[in-house]
């Protein structure tokens, strides 16, 4: 019951009027990319994906470019991707083991769904993380408020900010 309300009360921004909207504002961006190519160059077709990807979410979910939000994002992600690869590293060595154990003893105390959270652990790339994650919390935070007094129109958020559940 609770699915489909919530599914009702989102539904206007799947709506096929809404899918073409956002599929223009892909086909833009892809065009505004494809006419920067040229001829015989070489291209960092890894930089160039993210930034259209983060040009078409921003674009599609906000309705704003959000230039301000790409620094955000961009350091939210190197850290992450830093914190992961230390993490896999340490996870497959003993502190695979260390983990293993807690999670053997979190069964064993008849708390199976014991997660420990391994962004709380005191190193840096941990803290790293954490600190990213706050300065994006912050912008969304703001952008939700600025949002709220002066509503858009047809990206995602404006929808889901003007969704109401009978």
């Amino acid at each position: 019951d609770l699915w489909l309300r919530q599914r009702r009360t989102v539904q206007g921004a799947f709506h096929a009027r809404q899918l073409a909207l956002y599929r223009e504002s892909m086909e833009e961006a892809c065009r505004r990319l494809l006419d920067t190519f040229r001829d015989g160059e070489v291209r960092n077709i890894h930089h160039d994906m993210t930034e259209l990807c983060f040009e078409v979410l921003a674009r599609s979910l906000f309705g704003e470019e959000l230039p301000e939000a790409h620094a955000l994002v961009a350091a939210t992600a190197e850290a992450l991707h830093a914190f992961h690869h230390l993490f896999s590293q340490w996870v497959g060595a003993p502190g695979g083991l260390l983990f293993a154990a807690v999670r053997g003893l979190a069964s064993a105390l008849g708390r199976p769904d014991f997660v420990l959270e391994p962004t709380l652990l005191p190193t840096p790339y941990a803290r790293r993380f954490r600190e990213a994650v706050r300065a994006l919390d912050a912008f969304v935070a703001t952008l939700l408020e600025r949002r709220r007094s002066a509503p858009r129109g047809e990206d995602f958020l404006s929808l889901l900010l003007s969704a109401r559940d009978d």
